[in-house]
Parts: C-alpha cells; sequence; structure tokens
C-alpha cells in the first residue's frame, strides 16, 4: 500500500503544481525527483543496474534525468526537433502557405455555409498530416481558410474554433506522438499511421464532423438570438499586409511539404522495402529539395543559405516546449514506476472481469 500512496501523493502534487500555473516541465521534473530521491531512501534496490549505474543512490536520481536526456534527445526527440525545423523552414519560405491556398480554393465554390465548415475541418485534418505543427497550420489556416468560412456565412467564432479543432487529432507520421508509438511499438511510422492509427481514427474523424456541423450551427443560432454574437461576427476581418505574405508563395511550393510523407510512404514496407528511409532522412532530403528549387527563384546564394537558420532556430524551439517536456514526463513517470505502485495497480485491476478495460481506465484517470 505505501507504494500505492507514493504513486497518489506524487500525482496530487503534479495535479496541484499545473493547477497553480507552475511551468509544467518543471513541475514534473521537480516531482519525479523528488519520488525517485523517496524511493531510494525506502527501497533495499539500487534505481539502476549495470553499466549506467553510478553506485551511489543520490546520484542515481540524477543519472535517472541524465539517461533519459540522452536517449530522447537524440532518438524520438531528434525525429520531432527535425520535424519542426522543417515546418518552420517551410513557412520560412512560402510553402506550407501555398499549400493552404491551393487546397482551400474548392472550398470558395460552395454556398452552404455549414457544409464549407465542415469540409474545411476535414481539410484542416489532411493537412495535418503534412503541416505537423497545429500552431503554425492554424497560423496558416487563419489566413486563408478562415475569411472563406466566414464569407460562407458562419461566425468568426465558429471559423476559428473549427481550425483549432483541426489540429487535435495528430495524424500523420509526422506527428510526435505517432513518432513514440511507433518506437514502442518497433513499427515502421508509416506502417503504424495507415494499419494502426487510421483503422480506429476514421471513426472519431467521422463523428468528430458531424458533431461539430450541429454543434456550431447550434451555438451560431442560440448566440445570435440571446445577442451575444451580431451581424458584425459574421463579417470578413480585414488581413494586414503581414498575413497576406504568410501564404504568397508561387503555387509550385505546394509540393514541398507534400515531399516527406510521399518519401515515407514509397520506402516503407508497403511499398519498398529495399531502401531504408527514417524520418529525418526524408525531411533533410526535402529540405534540401526545396532549398534547391527556392535558391533557384531567390537568384541569390547568400539569402537562400541564410534560411537555413530556421531551420536550426524551429529545432531549438521545439526542444524546449516539447522534447524537454516529454523527459521531464518521463522522469515523473520514472519515480511512479520505481515505487512500485503502478505494478500494484494494474495486479489488483488486471484481475478483475475486463482486466484490460480495467487497466486503460485506471491508466486514463492516472
Amino acid at each position: 500500500m505505501l507504494s500505492i500512496g507514493i504513486v497518489i501523493v506524487s500525482i496530487l502534487a503534479v495535479a496541484y503544481l499545473i493547477f497553480k500555473k507552475y511551468y509544467a516541465p518543471g513541475a514534473l521534473l521537480f516531482v519525479g525527483l523528488v519520488t525517485l530521491a523517496v524511493v531510494a531512501v525506502i527501497s533495499p534496490e539500487p534505481l539502476i543496474t549495470g553499466k549506467k549505474a553510478t553506485h551511489l543512490a543520490g546520484l542515481d536520481v540524477i543519472q535517472i534525468f541524465t539517461n533519459l536526456l540522452q536517449t530522447r534527445t537524440a532518438g524520438l526527440g531528434m525525429n520531432i526537433m527535425a520535424i519542426a525545423g522543417f515546418t518552420y523552414y517551410m513557412d520560412k519560405i512560402g510553402a506550407s502557405g501555398a499549400l493552404v491556398r491551393l487546397s482551400v480554393r474548392p472550398l470558395k465554390i460552395i454556398k452552404a455555409p455549414y457544409i464549407v465548415m465542415v469540409l474545411g475541418f476535414a481539410l484542416s485534418l489532411v493537412l495535418n498530416v503534412f503541416i505537423p505543427s497545429a500552431a503554425g497550420l492554424a497560423l496558416l489556416l487563419m489566413v486563408s481558410l478562415y475569411p472563406v468560412m466566414v464569407m460562407a456565412g458562419i461566425s468568426r467564432q465558429s471559423a476559428a474554433a473549427t481550425i483549432l479543432a483541426g489540429g487535435c487529432c495528430c495524424f500523420g507520421p509526422s506527428g510526435g506522438n505517432n513518432l513514440l508509438a511507433a518506437e514502442l511499438t518497433k513499427m515502421h511510422v508509416m506502417d503504424f499511421f495507415l494499419n494502426v492509427q487510421w483503422s480506429v481514427g476514421w471513426a472519431a474523424v467521422i463523428a468528430m464532423l458531424i458533431a461539430h456541423f450541429f454543434i456550431q450551427r447550434w451555438f451560431d443560432k442560440r448566440d445570435l438570438a440571446k445577442g451575444i454574437l451580431t451581424k458584425e461576427d459574421f463579417k470578413v476581418p480585414q488581413l494586414t499586409q503581414e498575413d497576406s505574405k504568410a501564404i504568397n508563395a508561387p503555387l509550385l511550393y505546394a509540393f514541398f511539404p507534400l515531399i516527406p510523407v510521399i518519401l515515407l510512404f514509397v520506402f516503407s514496407p508497403l511499398v519498398y522495402k529495399g531502401i531504408r528511409m527514417e524520418v529525418v532522412t526524408a525531411l533533410l532530403v526535402s529540405m534540401f529539395i526545396s532549398l534547391f528549387c527556392d535558391g533557384l527563384r531567390r537568384k541569390n546564394l547568400k539569402e537562400s543559405i541564410g534560411t537555413l537558420k530556421t531551420f536550426a532556430e524551429g529545432m531549438g524551439k521545439v526542444f524546449t516546449s516539447t522534447v524537454f517536456l516529454i523527459v521531464c514526463a518521463e522522469v515523473f513517470a520514472a519515480g511512479l514506476t520505481k515505487s512500485g505502485g503502478i505494478a500494484e495497480i494494474i495486479n489488483s485491476v488486471s484481475g478483475m472481469q475486463a482486466g484490460g478495460y480495467a487497466v486503460f481506465t485506471v491508466m486514463f484517470l492516472i
């Protein structure tokens, strides 16, 4: 029971700190290290064995953090950072904007406002496969899809909600969640996406699209009747010159964000096994193709090579926002697992009828 108590106290401590708006990675790391320190004091077994052990309990607590930083930054972390760098680079040269602009064009001819909204939602889910940054995709859609939906006849609020919801599913081989899942299941990331995620994801997508249609239409009608919304909320705001630049690039550039997914699909167990293609390699090949084409267009070698700085900056930003968070969360998780409480909880519920569902539910709640 002591180990289960440690798990409960640790979870409550993290929940309290995050609720009080502490820096989330720091809160996870702090509680995780304290939990590991407690386990090191009360457990007769060392926290680390083998070559990585420091042979001093206090140092082992920090060594767990060191080990996770080394493995995650070099593996999954590098994939996520490369994806972010590529996304920032595509934004810089205008390729992401060109893809969004080209994709939005057909929606302009449809006259049913909430059908346009649902199709826009579906389009954002598809684009998220090729533009994995939810924030970057949302910004691009705000200057391209957003005006189309408002001009169709829905409110600004419903249009904004549609764009924000589009980045929530993390579909595609380039998403950080999928990279981690593929690593854990020892599957090629494209194989995992098509044969595992999509096999259940399509049902969630259909349910979301149907629910979004009725919910947003209901909100618009209700808020308009109550005076919460006015006719001004159904008018397109004027875009700034800076907003317009975000999608001002040759339409040929729309092909660039698609290249990594095409390469990963072609050189995967699903199509051709003769060539092994890693995520980072596909992204770098795509970036250098884009760099060459963009250089020909600019006719300025110095300026073209200078855009690579955006790739490096994007990698650094996502290390701060995502990779470090993953490592800190794993330190926290290591504290929970080393305590033995998680194993006790699983053993307790796995013997129940429908034990698998019980384990899933308990882990979800935790």
